[in-house]
């Protein structure tokens, strides 16, 4: 298969070592060796390479299989010969989608993100309903030119865990004086979950109309919360397109830091001390690279004491909410958040994230472990600890 030749030879390089085995979350949940990396990759290169006198087929068993994966990229950090693993499972999802297997949780779910345009399956003229609860001096979604543009995402749109988010980010983004604009209505789903699960053509579209939607701002700068989405954005949209970005994409966390270095967030300490760790989570440390700047701006919030987990950065440990795992297999979604909130709870009371699925998922997930872990966003971190405008004093009333 032409198409495919870069997986190829990717698949190729493997060994059959293991190492990818002991890394990978949902190999660890299930125990199966079917299910771990070695296996999946050594299916794939049989069936790319039509081995005989076996002559592997593509079957909906084995597209399971594919799919009880976070697509987390830790499969990779141990690999001696380097195999892009990340690489590897969208092209074979791709493949899958190709050869005509379906499975129906990942067709249900395509499906509504066609009729609706976002994930939740909700009315897409709901998605800035958030904003009500933000309190911003005016609205940023009737702005029609901006230097930025905040491009909010499915999560923090429409999932009342993640809201919060969106209206910390907003906040900042008002209080640092920043030239911004919401697309709104308008927004649609980036495509992540659609290119996913492999059907490209289904995430082209959706970018089409985001791009095109974009132009109208004449933005210098994209910025997201969700790492997902700032994926989509940064890497996915110019390699689908064939197209630069006209702008610069920052995750919302780089756009912050930035702001904060610039001295334009006036931050106050809080009232008491705060004890936190920090959770990398997957398409934002992993696979994003971003490392650094969550963990700079801790260091520069008042009162907050932070504690480094001892399984962080390039080897922190996936949530379980990541490859879509959460709709095509919850329960080993919640099995694998459950063990991460309880590492996470032994080293902070707090766990912070700069994740919309991240802060859903452990905060859920920590409740079924009947652990004590509260989880933060970073961003509404900041944003608690701004300073707040004085209120005017009321005029005393005259004396009759």
């Amino acid at each position: 298969m032409k198409k495919y030749a870069a997986i190829e030879k990717q698949v190729r390089k493997c060994i059959q070592c293991g190492s990818c085995r002991v890394e990978c979350p949902t190999g660890d949940d299930v125990g199966w060796i079917s299910c771990s990396p070695r296996a999946k990759v050594l299916f794939i290169r049989d069936f790319l390479l039509g081995r005989k006198p076996t002559k592997v087929k593509m079957s909906e068993e084995f597209a399971q299989r594919l799919f009880q994966c976070t697509l987390c990229g830790r499969c990779g950090i141990e690999c001696i010969t380097e195999i892009d693993f990340p690489e590897v499972w969208f092209e074979i999802r791709e493949l899958v989608q190709e050869e005509g297997v379906k499975l129906p949780i990942v067709e249900t779910v395509s499906g509504i993100i066609k009729d609706t345009k976002n994930v939740a399956n909700q009315p897409n003229d709901d998605r800035p309903n958030w904003l009500k609860r933000a309190k911003l001096a005016s609205d940023p979604t009737k702005v029609e030119k901006a230097d930025v543009v905040y491009y909010v995402g499915c999560m923090s749109s429409f999932y009342p865990q993640s809201q919060s988010m969106a209206r910390a980010f907003a906040q900042i983004l008002e209080a640092s004086g920043t030239d911004f604009a919401i697309m709104g209505t308008s927004e649609h789903c980036c495509g992540f979950p659609m290119i996913s699960t492999g059907k490209v053509h289904e995430a082209k579209e959706l970018m089409h109309h985001n791009q095109e939607e974009i132009k109208k701002y004449v933005a210098k700068t994209v910025v997201a919360t969700c790492p997902a989405c700032t994926s989509m954005w940064k890497k996915e949209y110019p390699k689908l397109s064939g197209k630069p970005n006209d702008f610069e994409v920052m995750h919302a966390t780089q756009f912050v830091l930035k702001l904060m270095k610039e001295n334009k967030l006036k931050i106050v300490p809080p009232k008491q001390e705060i004890q936190v760790t920090f959770h990398d989570g997957c398409d934002l440390g992993r696979n994003g690279g971003v490392y650094d700047e969550p963990r700079e701006i801790l260091k520069m919030l008042p009162g907050v004491v932070f504690s480094e987990h001892p399984e962080s950065k390039d080897i922190s440990v996936c949530c379980g909410a990541g490859g879509d795992l959460l709709m095509t297999n919850p329960e080993m979604a919640d099995r694998i958040g459950q063990k991460r909130a309880k590492s996470l709870s032994e080293v902070a009371p707090v766990a912070v994230t700069c994740c919309p699925s991240c802060k859903k998922h452990l905060k859920d997930t920590a409740k079924h472990a009947e652990v004590k872990l509260d989880t933060k966003d970073l961003l509404e971190m900041v944003a608690d600890m701004l300073e707040k405008p004085e209120k005017p004093e009321k005029p005393e009333k005259a004396e009759a």
